[in-house]
């Protein structure tokens, strides 16, 4: 739901339209620039805690509405480190809320560097999986090839003729076995192939 208020900049007469979740960011980052920090850069948890409750304090823009509550749903990322952090402080026995500010901020900032080489090991460990994987696919296709190569060499010296299906041979099977159609020529790789006309 969009609601007038007068601009967060406080330059009167100035109206637009804005919703609490387009605002209160905006207000942030100038609570931010007001205490001569960049709104992008990260500055550890005491300076992003106290700009958040200073904002929280000092905004006049739109009040939240439900329809901005429903929005607000964090993403992927975001739920990835607090389920990372509920995690780490579950398993070292932390209370957050027991802990002194200045402690507090100690814990959140460990967290987070923790959490930026967690990403980083399990990015690296998903990309070797991966890249195995294809290794062991490549070498499955290779051991194929030399074992249908010692067959069709085997046949050929016993005085068989023979030679390997080629892409149309494999074709005309699949249609014979999933369609029983004996008699089409050529067949096409997908739908609709012989309608596409080739531009030079």
């Amino acid at each position: 739901m969009e609601r007038r208020y007068r601009n967060i900049s406080g330059i009167d007469g100035v109206k637009t339209v804005m919703t609490y979740n387009e605002a209160f960011p905006l207000w942030v980052a100038e609570v931010y620039r007001n205490h001569g920090y960049e709104p992008d850069t990260w500055y550890g948890s005491e300076v992003a805690e106290k700009m958040h409750k200073e904002a929280l304090a000092t905004y006049k823009g739109p009040p939240a509405t439900m329809l901005d509550y429903v929005e607000a749903i964090p993403s992927e990322e975001e739920f990835e480190y607090l389920d990372y952090a509920i995690q780490q402080l579950r398993k070292d026995n932390i209370n957050l809320n027991a802990l002194p500010d200045k402690e507090r901020w100690v814990v959140m900032d460990r967290i987070i560097a923790e959490y930026a080489e967690h990403k980083n090991t399990h990015t690296s460990r998903a990309k070797q999986v991966q890249k195995t994987s294809m290794q062991a696919a490549l070498e499955e296709e290779r051991e194929a090839l030399a074992y249908l190569s010692r067959i069709e060499k085997s046949l050929k010296e016993q005085g068989f003729s023979v030679s390997r299906a080629g892409r149309e041979d494999i074709k005309r099977l699949l249609a014979v076995y999933y369609e029983q159609n004996v008699t089409t020529e050529k067949f096409e790789d997908f739908d609709g192939e012989r309608w596409i006309i080739q531009e030079d």
